[in-house]
């Protein structure tokens, strides 16, 4: 679940993140830190991308960048096999 913390320090749900489901993509974008948080229910696997590697990698693979708002607002992405080799260089 992904929430936001009030003054009070309750929490507002934001969204519900489904298995597969990528958040935070826009932090990439800029240097900022994402303004929520979030909590898992069950066990996940979760990957921390570095931000210049993440930058460099697009300016060497334009259609990274292109698949990041397809992947978040259509659910399709990039295929598995370039998936592989963008992990690979990030270093996941």
């Amino acid at each position: 679940m992904v929430f936001r913390e009030g003054p009070d320090g309750g929490r507002t749900a934001i969204h519900l993140v489904e298995p597969g489901e990528s958040f935070a993509q826009a932090a990439l974008a800029r240097e900022a830190r994402y303004p929520a948080s979030a909590e898992a229910a069950t066990d996940l696997r979760v990957a921390r991308i570095d931000t210049t590697r993440f930058r460099d990698l697009i300016v060497q693979s334009p259609e990274l960048a292109l698949s990041i708002p397809q992947r978040t607002y259509h659910g399709g992405g990039v295929n598995p096999a370039a998936s592989g080799r963008y992990a690979k260089r990030l270093g996941l």
